[in-house]
């Protein structure tokens, strides 16, 4: 659905990206709002200390599913969310808006506030491997107290906020037709109706029915459609444990047999063994 966008971003961009990381020697990114990697300061890579754990113990779609997770509730929040990843080292990400639109996130880690690795992670570790390998990898990191966040994450605000107000990032593209999107997407436990878009809109039904036919090759019924199930999908990918009804009910579905049908209509199988794929064994 995003494809109607274009971000276009400035170069004061990398250049503020790349002097933070620079100066604290921390990886900061940002994530389009489907999470795709962007822009990355100075191109940094992950840490020795990311690799060794990705490659040798938890796997890179632990950390993938963590990242993903951590956007949804930044989301919801509408806020900066702080966070210690599964690894035992501190991330940050924060919701970029503009003009309440959602432009993508911005997040930076792949830095430590302890001195040592957790007991859960070195347990795990030694169970295959010396632990001096991966207590190598961990001292290389970047190290801060508490406080000393405190005045990154300050920073880190200003940054954010300085890069808003002088649309350093700003859309290119249909901008009426991603904000029906947004708005179905800001409602979409809810079950938005043509009627409500075109008046919220102040256009004609027709006007919206044209409009969506064109840009997304649909008409209103099966994109709005498709936003749901796409919304299931990430609930199902990310929060597996989740009961299917609770799923249907987050996208605005009160009958989870009709929600089920209709996500095999569409998806060729049922939301249970898309779900399936994705549980913890």
């Amino acid at each position: 659905m995003n494809s109607i966008l274009k971000l276009i971003f400035k170069d004061e961009v990398q250049d503020i990206f790349d002097h933070f990381s620079a100066v604290f020697d921390i990886k900061i990114l940002f994530y389009t709002v489907d999470g795709e990697i962007v822009k990355v300061g100075l191109n940094k890579p992950n840490s020795s200390y990311c690799d060794l754990i990705q490659a040798k113990l938890y796997g890179r779609k632990s950390c993938l599913e963590m990242d993903n997770k951590r956007r949804i509730e930044a989301k919801a929040r509408g806020d900066t969310i702080c966070y210690r990843c599964h690894a035992g080292l501190d991330e940050s990400i924060t919701p970029l808006y503009s003009n309440d639109q959602l432009l993508g996130y911005v997040g930076f880690g792949q830095f430590r506030t302890a001195p040592g690795i957790s007991s859960q992670v070195l347990r795990d570790w030694s169970k295959k491997y010396p632990a001096a390998e991966l207590q190598k990898a961990y001292d290389q990191l970047p190290f801060y107290s508490p406080e000393k966040v405190q005045h990154i994450l300050g920073l880190f605000s200003v940054l954010v906020k300085y890069i808003v107000s002088q649309r350093m990032i700003t859309i290119k593209g249909d901008l009426l037709a991603q904000q029906m999107l947004s708005y179905i997407d800001r409602h979409i436990d809810q079950s938005v109706t043509l009627q409500e878009v075109a008046r919220h809109f102040g256009r004609s039904e027709s006007t919206v029915s044209h409009l969506f036919r064109k840009k997304f090759n649909s008409g209103f019924k099966q994109t709005l459609i498709d936003l749901k199930l796409a919304k299931a999908d990430e609930y199902l990918k990310t929060f597996p444990n989740l009961k299917i009804s609770e799923i249907a009910e987050k996208i605005g579905y009160d009958d989870p047999l009709y929600f089920s049908r209709l996500y095999k209509k569409n998806r060729k199988l049922t939301p249970r063994q898309y779900q399936e794929k994705f549980l913890k064994v």
